[in-house]
């Protein structure tokens, strides 16, 4: 399996996406996503790379292994060194939500006072 490969089928697995629903969202075949993340396509032109991206809301270079990815879901899918399952259910509900509501949750977070007392 090539690292382009592996990145995909990491990010779309941190999506929760099967291959199928990817290959609707970028507009190709399920055939294809399996061939890009098994390698036997290993030279995938870049506006599917670009598409994959914007779908699994990643930067590129990420897929390319150009740049690391600190919140990306590891293969064997756990969450990454460092956060709780809880925590990776937040960040991907948060990726999930609407810009709207993204705003929302910022503002009571910076806002929330900590708690201090028992």
């Amino acid at each position: 399996m090539s690292i382009v490969g592996t990145n995909i089928r990491t990010a779309r697995r941190a999506r929760g996406m099967t291959q199928q629903a990817l290959a609707d969202a970028v507009g190709t075949s399920k055939q294809n996503i399996y061939k890009y993340e098994t390698g036997t396509i290993t030279n995938i032109p870049l506006n599917s790379v670009e598409a994959i991206a914007a779908v699994l809301q990643v930067d590129p270079a990420v897929l390319l292994g150009w740049a690391p990815e600190p919140t990306m879901m590891s293969a064997t899918g756990t969450p990454p060194s460092g956060i709780t399952g809880e925590e990776w259910l937040l960040i991907q509900a948060y990726r999930d939500a609407l810009p709207e509501y993204q705003a929302v949750v910022m503002d009571i977070l910076s806002n929330h006072k900590r708690r201090t007392d028992p």
